[in-house]
């Protein structure tokens, strides 16, 4: 008799979910289909455009970057030379 009322409560409860599943007709869907892409295209054009000012911004500071290397280096190579000068007049 319990198994018999638990049958009962879920064949219902089965129904319900049944038919508020099929409570959305064909037109809803697509409108939520379609209000969903066009949220979908929206987010993709502004990450698109972040990517493109993400990827400008790189550029500039690759070559800041770049800049601020050869000075590093050109100021390298004129410390070695000052050192081996001081050596040479050490002498």
């Amino acid at each position: 008799q319990s198994l018999e009322q638990q049958n009962k409560i879920l064949t219902t409860r089965w129904n319900f979910l049944k038919d508020q599943d099929n409570s959305h007709s064909d037109s809803d869907i697509k409108a939520i289909y379609e209000q969903y892409m066009s949220k979908m295209n929206q987010e993709m054009k502004a990450l698109n455009y972040e990517q493109k000012s993400l990827e400008s911004e790189l550029v500039k500071v690759l070559s800041t970057m770049d800049t601020f290397r050869s000075k590093y280096e050109d100021e390298i190579r004129l410390c070695s030379g000052m050192e081996f000068t001081f050596m040479e007049l050490k002498k």
